[in-house]
This record gives structure tokens, C-alpha cells and sequence, in this order.
């Protein structure tokens, strides 16, 4: 979180960064290993620190409605990425999120669970 704001700081500071230096910022921060550059942890990095800079865009912005959508879709690839992550290793997901800042979002799964959790409980019941 602290690496993302000081991005966003040090670009209006110069008015425009290019973006591989910043990319090579977050990689050099979230890589796993020597060569990554393409791990879920570095994805994720990358689209927080776009979602952050469109984010800001739209307050001044209000009615761009092609970045909005750009947005919702930028969060939607986020949102797929962490899913996946926390299936696959819990761990490295609280991790992540901690070090960017984002809330952890209950997934899909959980919330089917707990909808059709009741009716298992009085299926079962009704078997007994």
C-alpha cells in the first residue's frame, strides 16, 4: 500500500511516468523469484495501481463512462485473480492483500454455501 502511494505521489509529481518504469517498480517489489514477472502476486500489483489511477480519474471525471467500464472491468480481473490465489494458497493471498491494502472479499463459493447450508441441515434431518 505504501509503495502504490508513493507511485501515484511520484508520477503527479512529474506530471507523467511511463508506465514500465512503474511496472518495473511493482515487479522489482512483488516478484516471487529472480526472473517473475508474471506471477498472480505482480498482476494483481499492476491492476491495483491502474484501478488506483482511474479511480482518482473518475472523481474528476464523473461522466467518463469508457473508463468506468474499463474500471469495473480492470476490478473484475482482480477479483478473479485473488479468488484463484486464495484457492490455491490461502497464505499468499492474506499476505497480498495485506501488503496492498484491499479487503478480503468472501467468494462466491462461500456465499452459495452458506445460501444452501439451512436446506442441507433439514435434508439431512429429514433422512434421520
Amino acid at each position: 500500500m505504501i509503495l502504490l502511494n508513493k507511485l501515484i505521489l511520484k508520477q503527479s509529481e512529474q506530471n507523467m511516468s511511463p508506465q514500465k518504469e512503474i511496472n518495473s517498480e511493482l515487479i522489482s517489489q512483488y516478484k516471487l523469484h529472480k526472473k517473475d514477472t508474471g506471477s498472480i502476486e505482480v498482476q494483481v500489483a499492476i491492476l491495483t495501481y491502474k484501478i488506483k489511477q482511474l479511480s482518482d480519474h473518475l472523481k474528476v471525471n464523473k461522466k467518463d463512462y469508457a473508463s468506468q467500464s474499463g474500471l469495473l472491468k480492470m476490478i473484475g480481473k482482480r477479483k478473479r485473480l485473488l479468488n484463484y490465489l486464495n484457492n490455491q494458497n490461502t497464505e499468499r493471498y492474506f499476505i497480498l492483500i495485506s501488503r496492498l491494502g484491499i479487503r478480503h472479499m468472501r467468494s462466491q463459493n462461500a456465499l452459495f454455501l452458506n445460501k444452501i447450508q439451512p436446506s442441507i441441515k433439514t435434508c439431512e434431518a429429514n433422512l434421520l
